[in-house]
């Protein structure tokens, strides 16, 4: 649910990681991180570049 959230550019990832039940977006980041390889930045522009080809 959460990757998902993160490719809706119209979402800051802060308002995510709250909505995700974090009260950091560093500590957001790291657990995104590594659950999914990537930064939350990352996977929102790798989904974007996806979405693109």
């Amino acid at each position: 649910m959460v990757a998902w959230l993160t490719r809706l550019a119209a979402h800051p990832i802060s308002a995510i990681a709250a909505r995700s039940g974090f009260t950091s977006s560093a500590h957001f980041s790291q657990a995104f991180r590594s659950a999914y390889g990537l930064s939350p930045r990352q996977f929102r522009q790798k989904c974007a570049t996806a979405r693109a080809d």
